[in-house]
């Protein structure tokens, strides 16, 4: 076995421990899909996203979302990424790998109407084919990756609706990010902290209903893999000031993991 596969052995045991520890998981039900079930998302935007859940099989489990590093080639396919779902997904959780758009399999545009009203995408994305997105086409911007956020946004809702219909529990959502992943899920949770559900008003003699409890509320923890303070090279991210409101205001678990070779 190789020296960088024995590390990110003991790291997929060192995140089973720490969950398994901090949330009670146990050995699931039987009947479990260790594939997991393929999906797919749509983005507010119109990106379709391709992922996979491995539910545990285990009533009302917690919900961890992994978040792969952004670059070409990266994506939630590589081995010891799905290594590490179907260890978790033993361990008692639901998870789910996707792909961030432009990455892996999640390079169709399908509402090309909406994705290219979008400034951001106008501007920011040179694709050659309007219903085709690469991770090449923005890479090079420091204005575009944060919007990927909004992949995540877009998975987390879809949690949602499963949680409404019994699978899984996203008021236990865990985050497990490498990398510029990582930042991104740390953005991502900041924004979260500032969102509050917005109840439509029953007839037109009533008024809309804001929720005082924020949507933050549902991410308990958090594993950083080697977590970058950029999101490009010329893209930083202030990461202690992202994490305040979730960690040292609001109590959210975060671990972090670093090899010897990381910066």
């Amino acid at each position: 076995m190789s020296r960088r596969n024995r590390r990110f052995g003991f790291v997929v045991a060192a995140i089973a421990f720490f969950l398994a520890a901090g949330f009670g998981a146990v050995a699931p039900a039987p009947a479990q899909d260790e594939k997991g079930a393929a999906v797919n998302i749509v983005t507010i935007d119109g990106v379709k996203l391709k992922g996979h859940l491995f539910e545990s099989g285990k009533k009302n489990a917690a919900t961890v979302i992994m978040l792969h590093p952004i670059g070409e080639g990266k994506s939630s396919k590589a081995p010891e990424w799905k290594a590490l779902a179907e260890t978790l997904q033993k361990a008692g959780y639901n998870v789910m790998t996707f792909d961030f758009r432009g990455h892996g399999d999640s390079t169709i545009i399908e509402d090309t109407a909406t994705f290219w009203s979008q400034a951001v995408n106008r501007n920011n994305v040179r694709t050659k084919n309007r219903d085709e997105i690469d991770v090449k086409d923005y890479i090079g911007s420091t204005a575009y990756p944060p919007v990927l956020c909004n992949d995540i946004a877009a998975v987390k809702a879809y949690l949602d609706r499963k949680h409404d219909a019994g699978v899984g529990n996203t008021s236990n959502t865990i985050i497990v990010g490498a990398e510029s992943g990582a930042t991104l899920g740390a953005i991502w949770i900041n924004s979260e902290w500032h969102r509050f559900k917005l109840t439509p008003p029953p007839n037109m003699f009533s008024k809309a209903t804001v929720a005082k409890r924020p949507e933050g509320t549902d991410v308990v923890a958090a594993v950083f893999l080697s977590i970058t303070p950029e999101l490009t090279p010329k893209r930083k991210v202030n990461l202690t000031s992202i994490l305040t409101t979730a960690c040292k205001t609001n109590g959210m678990g975060a671990t972090f993991f670093y090899g010897d070779k990381d910066k």
